[in-house]
C-alpha cells in the first residue's frame, strides 16, 4: 500500500513519468523539462521509444499518467522555435475551437441538492458493493466475461439507473433543459 501511495505522490508521479531528476529531466523555472539529449536520442522514433527505453509513462507501471513528456517530445520534433510556435498555436486553436469541444462540459458541473447527494451516496454504496465483490472474479478468470452483463444488470436494479437519473436531472437543470 505504501508503494501505491508513493506512486500517486508528486515524487512518484515524476519518477514514473519523467525518470530521474538531473538524469532524464531538469527543473527549470519551476517546470520539469526533459533534457535535450534525451529528446535528441529518441526523437526520431518519438515518445514511444523514449518511454519504452526509460521505463516511463504508459510503458511502465504508472497509475497517475502525466502527458508533459509527450507534449515536450512533440514540441522538440518540430525542430525550431518557429515550428514550436506553430505547434503551440495549433494546440491553442484546438482549445479555442468550440466545435471541437463543448465548453459547457469543460467548465460546468452539476451541483446536487443535499437530498440528491444523500440519496446518490446511499445508492453508490449499494452499487459499489455489488460491482467490487465481482470485479476480481472477472480479472482472475474465475468468471467468464460473458457473465459481466448480469453484474451490470444487478447494479442497475440496485440503483445505478437511479444514480444516472439523479445526475442527468442535475445536468439538465444546469443546461436549462
Amino acid at each position: 500500500m505504501k508503494f501505491l501511495d508513493w506512486c500517486y505522490s508528486e515524487q512518484g508521479t515524476d519518477v514514473l513519468n519523467l525518470g530521474k531528476e538531473g538524469v532524464t529531466y531538469d527543473v527549470i523555472d519551476g517546470k520539469k523539462v526533459i533534457k535535450e539529449e534525451i529528446l535528441a536520442q529518441y526523437g526520431a522514433n518519438d515518445v514511444y521509444d523514449m518511454s519504452s527505453a526509460l521505463g516511463i509513462g504508459l510503458l511502465s507501471f504508472t497509475p497517475r499518467y502525466d502527458t508533459s513528456p509527450d507534449q515536450q517530445m512533440a514540441l522538440w520534433l518540430k525542430g525550431s522555435e518557429e515550428g514550436r510556435a506553430e505547434y503551440r498555436a495549433q494546440l491553442q486553436g484546438i482549445m479555442n475551437d468550440t466545435a471541437l469541444r463543448d465548453t459547457a462540459t469543460v467548465y460546468t458541473a452539476p451541483t446536487l441538492s443535499a437530498e440528491d447527494t444523500e440519496r446518490y451516496n446511499e445508492l453508490l454504496v449499494a452499487v459499489e458493493n455489488i460491482i467490487w465483490q465481482e470485479v476480481d472474479k472477472y480479472i482472475t478468470g474465475q468468471e467468464p466475461i460473458e457473465n459481466w452483463d448480469k453484474v451490470m444488470e444487478a447494479a442497475r436494479e440496485t440503483g445505478a439507473t437511479e444514480m444516472e437519473k439523479i445526475y442527468n436531472d442535475a445536468w439538465n437543470a444546469v443546461m436549462g433543459k
